[in-house]
């Protein structure tokens, strides 16, 4: 339910579903390390009981076979006005999230056309088609 506005600025990540609080984006603590949502509940007779709550990501070491150290990526130009370029061997998914960790862009192609968005620092996660986080890094628009 709505809040004050800063306890429930992350409402719209979250979903109830019968008993269980979901997520309804990818929870990682180098994007975004905590959240605030304000749920609501109602008993038979119709009372109800309001709580805010921080939702606390914790930094765990990723764990995978994927060996960045060997994956050559280039994102250029960084800063970057129209467009930004991802130079890859392979398909990638590509995902830019603001510093307050929502996500406002995605793409599948190499070229993205960045010009809408709003200037300023983002992060972007390149995957590979598995999923894979194959490299992060932060970039700025301008």
């Amino acid at each position: 339910v709505k809040g004050d506005g800063s306890n429930d600025v992350d409402n719209s990540g979250f979903t109830i579903v019968n008993n269980e609080l979901r997520t309804a984006t990818e929870l990682d603590f180098e994007i975004k390390s905590e959240y605030n949502i304000n749920i609501q509940t109602l008993d038979a007779s119709g009372d109800s009981y309001e709580k805010a709550f921080v939702i606390t990501v914790n930094d765990v070491t990723e764990t995978g076979t994927v060996d960045i150290n060997s994956i050559m990526v280039s994102i250029y130009p960084n800063p970057a006005d129209d467009r930004v370029y991802i130079d890859y061997d392979k398909e990638v998914f590509v995902e830019f999230y603001s510093l307050e960790g929502v996500k406002v862009l995605e793409s599948r192609k190499t070229e993205i056309e960045v010009a809408n968005l709003i200037n300023g620092t983002y992060i972007v996660v390149i995957k590979n088609n598995n999923g894979d986080i194959i490299q992060r890094a932060k970039i700025i628009k301008r």
